[in-house]
């Protein structure tokens, strides 16, 4: 045989092994899409994530814990992007794979908890999930904080006396059960007088309970409170007086665990001297929420 035949043949023998090897080395085409889902996810850009995470999952070719790792991300995904029925549907997929699945770390939005508790209680209702044997305490519901900055207008008689003026408030709620909550919450705003140069000062705190629920990509709260107020010019002598609030918000998920909306809060002033007087209030402003 020739010898140019012969090294053609060896040459490639050589090429078909190294090509075969360069293949079999390669990633496939689901490992691709769930890593560029993973970065997508890592870097908060959840409709990208939602995009190939789902074709991942789609691929057949995802073990058990891949898919349950892929479950669980495109759960919070939906989540903040406020897609909470898609979420669950999600969690309903992730327990129909690992039906012990559960939640335990500290830090973990009570959004996530909550959807799936719901996807639980929906699969119950069809076949029984078995508890997780010696399954530790629950970790507390959440954390939520808050501030609100915007303004304050006068109602009645006091809105002839008094100027609008600006409005900041802190507030603290701890996640109860569901969509229950119980916090507190802080206010200082100021009001110019329409008759000369000085200002009304008042700060003041109250205890409050409420709730917050989901209409669709929305959150909406409504919470009552009770607390004192002082308010006086600065200098002289000032009052204290019975404080009432009542918040009503609404808000958009802009990432995981984080909200901006805006507050409705009318509010009512209640003397505490001898002589019966209310003041009212109406605030109007934006609000910035974060939950742990």
């Amino acid at each position: 045989m020739p010898r140019a035949l012969i090294a053609s043949i060896i040459g490639w023998c050589l090429f078909s092994v190294q090509a075969t090897d360069s293949w079999a080395q390669a990633p496939s085409q689901p490992d691709n899409t769930y890593r560029a889902g993973l970065a997508c996810f890592e870097q908060l850009d959840f409709s990208c994530a939602i995009e190939l995470l789902s074709a991942a999952a789609q691929s057949g070719a995802a073990d058990k814990n891949r898919l349950v790792d892929i479950y669980r991300k495109l759960a919070e995904s939906h989540l903040a992007l406020g897609q909470r029925k898609e979420a669950v549907s999600d969690f309903i997929a992730l327990l129909e794979i690992q039906p012990a699945y559960t939640i335990t770390s500290a830090g973990i939005s009570p959004k996530i908890i909550d959807a799936l508790d719901q996807a639980r209680q929906r699969l119950e209702k069809t076949k029984p999930i078995p508890a997780e044997p010696n399954r530790p305490p629950s970790e507390p519901a959440g954390i939520e904080f808050g501030f609100t900055a915007g303004v304050e207008l006068l109602v009645g008689e006091d809105k002839r006396l008094l100027k609008a003026g600006p409005v900041f408030e802190i507030e603290g709620n701890f996640v109860i059960s569901g969509p229950w909550r119980a916090g507190f919450g802080l206010r200082y705003t100021f009001h110019d007088l329409s008759e000369n140069n000085s200002s009304m000062h008042l700060g003041g705190a109250w205890a409050s309970f409420g709730g917050d629920w989901m209409l669709g990509p929305v959150h909406l709260a409504a919470l009552g409170g009770l607390g004192i107020a002082y308010f006086g010019i600065p200098n002289e002598e000032g009052k204290t007086n019975l404080l009432i609030p009542l918040r009503f918000s609404a808000g958009l998920s802009i990432g995981s665990g984080v909200q901006l909306g805006l507050v409705l809060e009318p509010g009512w002033l209640l003397s505490l001297a001898d002589s019966l007087k209310s003041s009212f209030t109406f605030c109007l402003g934006g609000r910035l929420l974060a939950a742990f």
